[in-house]
Protein backbone atom coordinates (compact mmCIF):
# COMPACT_ATOMS: atom_id res chain seq x y z
CA UNK A 1 0.00 0.00 0.00
CA UNK A 2 1.25 3.47 -0.93
CA UNK A 3 0.62 5.96 2.18
CA UNK A 4 3.32 8.52 1.44
CA UNK A 5 1.76 10.05 -1.85
CA UNK A 6 -1.50 10.80 0.55
CA UNK A 7 0.35 12.04 3.21
CA UNK A 8 2.31 14.45 0.50
CA UNK A 9 -0.94 15.76 -0.48
CA UNK A 10 -2.15 16.21 3.10
CA UNK A 11 0.50 17.97 4.46
CA UNK A 12 -0.09 21.28 1.73
CA UNK A 13 -3.77 21.26 2.67
CA UNK A 14 -3.16 21.22 6.38
CA UNK A 15 -0.67 24.30 6.19
CA UNK A 16 -3.11 25.93 4.01
CA UNK A 17 -5.56 25.73 7.03
CA UNK A 18 -3.19 26.83 9.46
CA UNK A 19 -2.34 29.90 7.38
CA UNK A 20 -5.87 30.87 7.28
CA UNK A 21 -6.43 29.90 11.03
CA UNK A 22 -3.76 32.50 11.80
CA UNK A 23 -4.66 35.51 9.41
CA UNK A 24 -8.36 35.75 10.70
CA UNK A 25 -7.11 35.08 14.63
CA UNK A 26 -4.13 38.04 13.85
CA UNK A 27 -7.14 40.21 11.65
CA UNK A 28 -9.39 40.12 14.41
CA UNK A 29 -6.99 40.73 16.85
CA UNK A 30 -5.83 44.02 14.97
CA UNK A 31 -9.63 45.22 14.83
CA UNK A 32 -9.88 44.98 18.24
CA UNK A 33 -6.75 46.68 19.20
CA UNK A 34 -7.76 49.10 16.37
CA UNK A 35 -11.27 49.91 18.61
CA UNK A 36 -9.77 49.57 21.90
CA UNK A 37 -7.79 52.72 20.72
CA UNK A 38 -10.50 54.60 19.57
CA UNK A 39 -12.47 54.02 22.53
CA UNK A 40 -9.33 54.89 24.83
CA UNK A 41 -8.45 58.15 22.85
CA UNK A 42 -8.47 61.49 24.81
CA UNK A 43 -10.15 63.51 22.20
CA UNK A 44 -9.32 67.01 23.14
CA UNK A 45 -11.53 69.95 24.04
CA UNK A 46 -11.79 73.32 22.52
CA UNK A 47 -10.22 74.77 25.92
CA UNK A 48 -7.71 72.44 25.66
CA UNK A 49 -6.45 73.48 22.19
CA UNK A 50 -5.48 77.10 23.61
CA UNK A 51 -6.84 78.51 20.15
CA UNK A 52 -6.84 82.46 22.08
CA UNK A 53 -8.96 85.37 21.07
CA UNK A 54 -9.22 85.62 17.65
CA UNK A 55 -7.84 88.37 15.70
CA UNK A 56 -9.13 91.75 15.13
CA UNK A 57 -9.04 91.39 11.65
CA UNK A 58 -11.24 87.75 11.92
CA UNK A 59 -13.70 89.91 13.93
CA UNK A 60 -14.60 92.19 11.17
CA UNK A 61 -14.46 89.38 8.58
CA UNK A 62 -17.18 87.54 10.77
CA UNK A 63 -19.54 90.23 11.40
CA UNK A 64 -22.30 91.20 8.65
CA UNK A 65 -25.30 93.82 9.12
CA UNK A 66 -28.37 92.88 6.81
CA UNK A 67 -29.98 95.86 4.64
CA UNK A 68 -33.36 96.42 3.30
CA UNK A 69 -32.31 95.53 -0.17
CA UNK A 70 -31.33 92.26 0.59
CA UNK A 71 -27.89 92.47 0.58
CA UNK A 72 -25.26 91.21 3.55
CA UNK A 73 -22.42 93.58 3.67
CA UNK A 74 -19.54 93.47 6.06
CA UNK A 75 -19.80 95.50 9.52
CA UNK A 76 -17.41 97.10 11.32
CA UNK A 77 -17.22 95.95 14.52
CA UNK A 78 -15.55 99.36 15.80
CA UNK A 79 -18.94 100.91 18.03
CA UNK A 80 -21.05 98.08 16.05
CA UNK A 81 -21.74 97.29 19.81
CA UNK A 82 -23.97 100.27 21.02
CA UNK A 83 -25.41 100.64 24.55
CA UNK A 84 -29.20 100.51 25.40
CA UNK A 85 -28.76 104.55 26.07
CA UNK A 86 -27.43 107.71 25.13
CA UNK A 87 -27.23 110.84 27.49
CA UNK A 88 -26.61 114.43 26.59
CA UNK A 89 -27.58 117.65 27.32
CA UNK A 90 -29.32 120.39 25.27
CA UNK A 91 -29.53 124.08 26.55
CA UNK A 92 -30.02 122.74 29.76
CA UNK A 93 -32.19 119.85 29.53
CA UNK A 94 -31.39 116.35 30.05
CA UNK A 95 -32.22 113.69 26.80
CA UNK A 96 -31.55 110.14 26.62
CA UNK A 97 -32.15 108.77 24.24
CA UNK A 98 -32.86 104.81 23.77
CA UNK A 99 -32.01 102.51 21.30
CA UNK A 100 -35.20 100.85 19.78
CA UNK A 101 -33.17 97.97 18.32
CA UNK A 102 -32.20 97.01 22.03
CA UNK A 103 -35.72 97.56 23.79
CA UNK A 104 -37.78 96.13 21.21
CA UNK A 105 -38.12 93.44 19.31
CA UNK A 106 -38.22 94.46 15.36
CA UNK A 107 -42.38 95.52 14.87
CA UNK A 108 -42.99 95.65 18.75
CA UNK A 109 -43.26 97.50 21.54
CA UNK A 110 -43.23 95.39 24.05
CA UNK A 111 -40.53 95.75 27.01
CA UNK A 112 -38.83 93.12 28.90
CA UNK A 113 -38.45 93.19 32.74
CA UNK A 114 -35.18 94.09 32.20
CA UNK A 115 -35.37 96.93 30.15
CA UNK A 116 -38.30 98.10 32.16
CA UNK A 117 -35.25 98.19 34.91
CA UNK A 118 -32.75 100.30 33.26
CA UNK A 119 -35.56 102.83 32.10
CA UNK A 120 -36.34 103.37 35.50
CA UNK A 121 -32.68 103.48 36.85
CA UNK A 122 -32.61 106.30 33.79
CA UNK A 123 -34.76 108.82 35.65
CA UNK A 124 -33.44 108.40 38.87
CA UNK A 125 -31.99 111.67 38.60
CA UNK A 126 -34.82 113.47 37.29
CA UNK A 127 -35.67 116.68 39.66
CA UNK A 128 -39.12 115.61 41.42
CA UNK A 129 -42.36 116.67 39.71
CA UNK A 130 -40.03 117.66 36.38
CA UNK A 131 -42.14 117.72 33.16
CA UNK A 132 -40.45 114.69 30.97
CA UNK A 133 -41.08 114.56 27.56
CA UNK A 134 -41.56 111.18 25.66
CA UNK A 135 -40.76 110.89 22.34
CA UNK A 136 -41.21 107.89 19.48
CA UNK A 137 -39.35 107.60 16.01
CA UNK A 138 -38.79 105.24 13.65
CA UNK A 139 -36.86 104.65 10.18
CA UNK A 140 -38.04 104.67 7.18
CA UNK A 141 -38.85 100.80 6.49
CA UNK A 142 -42.79 100.42 5.98
CA UNK A 143 -45.33 102.77 5.31
CA UNK A 144 -45.69 106.22 7.24
CA UNK A 145 -48.51 104.68 8.71
CA UNK A 146 -47.22 102.03 10.16
CA UNK A 147 -44.53 104.09 11.51
CA UNK A 148 -46.42 106.56 12.90
CA UNK A 149 -48.62 104.02 15.16
CA UNK A 150 -45.22 101.73 16.14
CA UNK A 151 -43.56 104.94 17.02
CA UNK A 152 -46.54 105.76 19.34
CA UNK A 153 -46.89 102.32 20.80
CA UNK A 154 -43.24 102.15 21.92
CA UNK A 155 -43.40 105.50 23.45
CA UNK A 156 -46.32 105.22 25.40
CA UNK A 157 -44.42 101.40 26.65
CA UNK A 158 -41.62 103.63 27.69
CA UNK A 159 -43.75 106.32 29.52
CA UNK A 160 -45.84 103.37 31.40
CA UNK A 161 -42.13 102.17 32.39
CA UNK A 162 -41.23 105.77 33.31
CA UNK A 163 -43.99 106.10 35.29
CA UNK A 164 -44.36 102.88 37.44
CA UNK A 165 -40.50 104.01 38.71
CA UNK A 166 -41.95 107.50 39.11
CA UNK A 167 -45.34 108.46 39.21
CA UNK A 168 -44.15 112.09 40.52
CA UNK A 169 -43.02 113.25 36.99
CA UNK A 170 -45.53 115.00 34.45
CA UNK A 171 -45.09 112.85 31.33
CA UNK A 172 -46.09 114.44 27.66
CA UNK A 173 -45.89 111.24 25.13
CA UNK A 174 -45.67 111.90 21.23
CA UNK A 175 -44.75 109.16 18.34
CA UNK A 176 -43.52 110.83 15.22
CA UNK A 177 -42.99 107.59 13.14
CA UNK A 178 -40.26 108.76 10.25
CA UNK A 179 -40.76 112.51 10.78
CA UNK A 180 -38.02 113.04 12.33
CA UNK A 181 -34.84 111.37 11.58
CA UNK A 182 -31.51 111.42 13.49
CA UNK A 183 -29.42 110.73 10.25
CA UNK A 184 -30.23 111.03 6.58
CA UNK A 185 -30.59 106.87 5.59
CA UNK A 186 -28.57 107.72 2.32
CA UNK A 187 -24.88 106.53 0.90
CA UNK A 188 -23.92 102.72 0.71
CA UNK A 189 -25.79 99.73 2.22
CA UNK A 190 -23.26 99.95 5.69
CA UNK A 191 -24.03 103.83 5.86
CA UNK A 192 -27.79 103.09 5.35
CA UNK A 193 -28.02 100.11 7.75
CA UNK A 194 -26.46 102.52 10.58
CA UNK A 195 -28.37 105.49 9.75
CA UNK A 196 -31.45 103.33 10.30
CA UNK A 197 -30.59 101.87 13.76
CA UNK A 198 -30.06 105.20 14.64
CA UNK A 199 -33.22 106.50 13.60
CA UNK A 200 -34.55 104.07 15.90
CA UNK A 201 -35.56 105.38 19.20
CA UNK A 202 -37.50 106.48 21.94
CA UNK A 203 -35.93 109.59 23.70
CA UNK A 204 -36.87 111.10 27.49
CA UNK A 205 -36.24 114.58 27.95
CA UNK A 206 -36.67 116.46 31.22
CA UNK A 207 -35.23 119.67 32.81
CA UNK A 208 -32.07 119.99 35.22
Amino acid sequence: MRRPPLARRTAPLATVLTLALTTATLGSAASATSATSADSYDWPTIDSLDLGEPAQEQRVASVTAYVADGSVTRYVVEGSVDPVDDTTTDGGETVVTLSSDILFDSSDASLSKAAKAKIASLVEDAPEGAAVTIDGHTDTVDTDAFNQDLSERRAKAVAGAVGDARGDLKLDVHGYGETQLKEPETGDGEAVAHARAENRRVEIRYGS
